[in-house]
């Protein structure tokens, strides 16, 4: 039998899927709510433990591990996705050096020194964007400006995971 898992790490939840492409229907679901929340973050600020939500894709891939085993299921891929416009900053090593940083984020709603938002004044920086988007507080693009402007960037960040 040849199978896919889907993963989805969700704002609220991990969910996972076991189909069966020859028979084309679930073999197996799987849903664990997402207890990674920092709660003591400031206001506007939503981030999550990113070592909480690494250890409960692997508790929730080790249960449709043993299912597959038990029901001798070949698993051909398995594919993730994600909150849109959250993001992750990464040492060389691909170790967290910050919190995940979520979509619901508000800090590039804050008014700097100047009387201004970091939105608006990324947004300042490019002329309008023919397509109708905008950048907005939640965007990645925003919460990291912030982040800059508050030299709160850790030296050791070499890559953004998004």
């Amino acid at each position: 039998m040849n199978a896919v898992v889907g993963i989805d790490i969700g704002s609220s939840a991990i969910k996972a899927v076991l189909f069966d492409l020859d028979g084309m229907h679930v073999l197996r679901s799987e849903r664990r709510a997402l207890e990674s929340r920092i709660l003591n973050s400031p206001p506007g600020h939503f981030e999550e433990d990113p070592n909480v939500i690494r250890n409960q894709v692997f508790d929730i891939l080790r249960s449709i591990a043993r299912f597959v085993r038990e029901q001798r299921v070949t698993i051909g891929s398995i594919a993730f996705t994600g909150q849109m416009h959250g993001g992750l900053l990464v040492d060389s090593s691909l170790e967290p050096v910050t919190n995940f940083i979520t979509w619901q984020d508000k800090r590039g709603d804050e008014l700097g020194a100047h009387g201004k938002s970091y939105v608006d004044d990324l947004r300042a920086l490019r002329p309008p964007d023919p397509t109708g988007a905008w950048i907005h507080a939640g965007f990645l693009i925003s919460s990291l400006y912030w982040l800059n402007r508050h030299n709160s960037i850790p030296t050791n960040a070499t890559h953004i995971l998004g």
